[in-house]
């Protein structure tokens, strides 16, 4: 269960920034980039979390941080963590944008 609430905080931190400093990842301009980062974020963790964790056991997942739920022998949690730690990434990246082009 400790896993899953790092992905709820990574998604409520990125909520509150968004709201904070209105950053919209989401308008008709900017919905094509979030969609393909964040489609080749998550499908390049999937492959390196599969690969490193199930073909060559590098890490494993414990079952006492995790809810049970699996998917190709992946836990459901990581699904979550790969889409919301990389979204998490691209409001902080934009906000820091934002922040840096307004000083100018």
């Amino acid at each position: 269960m400790n896993y899953i609430a790092i992905s709820i905080v990574y998604l409520l931190l990125a909520v509150v920034i968004q709201i904070i400093f209105k950053i919209n990842l989401w308008s008709d301009r900017e919905k094509k980039t979030t969609i393909i980062w964040l489609t080749f974020i998550f499908l390049f963790g999937l492959l390196t979390d599969y690969y490193a964790s199930i073909t060559n056991r590098i890490w494993i997942f414990p079952g006492n941080g995790i809810v049970g739920i699996r998917f190709f022998t992946l836990p459901a949690e990581e699904y979550l963590f790969l889409l919301t730690a990389p979204y998490f990434a691209l409001v902080l990246y934009k906000t820091i944008i934002k922040l840096f082009s307004a000083n100018k």
